[in-house]
């Protein structure tokens, strides 16, 4: 079930979140994260500030969701 998150975007890869709301989410000083996939919600875990801190920075500009990135 989906959640209602904090975040428009998901920080670790950029890609948008429907309505800020998110199946994978994660908790941090307080705040509902939310990822488009248990990865990225794995990822965040691991290191949260990093991705606070710089949201989506190792894929550069946030994409939409479905469309292919280019590199």
């Amino acid at each position: 079930m989906a959640k209602t998150c904090s975040n428009q975007w998901d920080l670790v890869c950029g890609m948008l979140l429907e309505n800020s709301e998110a199946e994978y989410t994660d908790e941090f000083e307080g705040k509902t994260y939310g990822f488009c996939s248990q990865w990225c919600k794995d990822s965040f875990h691991a290191n949260p500030k990093r991705f606070i801190e710089m949201p989506g920075s190792h894929k550069g500009t946030p994409t939409l969701k479905g469309l292919p990135e280019e590199h």
